[in-house]
């Protein structure tokens, strides 16, 4: 099946390039990049010619987030929780996939692509690339910064951030460990491929079995963190923050 809102292609050194494409968008997050997710990490998973995966954004950003005009037409609770039950599952499906997870931060990153990086197993950032955890401004609570996140960056940190919702640099991520390293964006690529070649040339059941050890961790409140999302996008006031911040825009 052909995602329009993910493009994906194997490089000659077997790495998977996973790259949100809804440029027009600013590469917001929909179900329809949910649903690539989880099928191209089914694929990966049984591709023995696939050594692992970076995730990258087309164009200027990374991701803007979770896609709020997709929010705003969904009419009833079910809706909501079928949006964020797909983005679970995506999630849970990067964290789990035995091969190593990189994500390439090549622009800004707000909201949930910013929850993405607690899940995955390397970040590499261009000097470029802002982030923010913009939920709390909108009314909409983060899924994993309150609850497992924290434990990369502090829990003091995680909660200012959460909760101002404040944009940060790629070297004040990379300070409170956000991401791993920061190069110029024409080293983006090769230095994120470089990473996904080194923990592929370690031992597969090795690296199967640590990653899976860490994602249980990891996931260990991701049903509860994704819905509390989804019920905090359902109420008035978060849809009235919405529709204000969308009429700027």
């Amino acid at each position: 099946m052909v995602y329009i809102a993910v493009r994906s292609d194997v490089d000659d050194s077997g790495v998977m390039w996973a790259r949100i494409s809804r440029v027009e968008r600013r590469n917001a997050w929909n179900s329809e990049a949910s649903r690539a997710f989880v099928d191209l990490v089914q694929r990966i998973s049984k591709d023995r010619g696939v050594i692992g995966l970076v995730i990258t954004g087309d164009g200027e950003y990374f991701s803007a987030g979770v896609d709020l005009r997709e929010i705003l037409e969904a009419t009833d609770m079910k809706r909501v929780e079928e949006i964020f039950s797909l983005a679970r599952r995506a999630f849970e499906g990067i964290a789990m996939l035995e091969k190593p997870v990189v994500v390439a931060l090549n622009g800004p990153a707000y909201g949930i692509a910013v929850e993405l990086l607690h899940i995955v197993d390397y970040v590499v950032a261009s000097r470029r690339a802002t982030l923010a955890i913009t939920g709390a401004r909108l009314g909409l609570i983060p899924p994993l910064t309150p609850l497992t996140g924290w434990r990369n960056i502090g829990v003091r940190r995680a909660t200012y951030l959460a909760i101002s919702g404040r944009s940060i640099s790629a070297d004040e991520a990379h300070a409170i460990g956000l991401v791993d390293e920061v190069v110029d964006q024409e080293l983006l690529e090769k230095r994120s491929r470089e990473v996904v070649r080194e923990i592929a040339s370690s031992d597969p059941e090795a690296v199967a079995s640590i990653k899976k050890a860490i994602a249980v961790e990891k996931l260990r409140y991701i049903e509860e963190g994704f819905k509390l999302i989804a019920e905090s996008a359902m109420r008035e006031e978060t849809k009235r923050r919405i529709k204000e911040f969308l009429s700027k825009r």
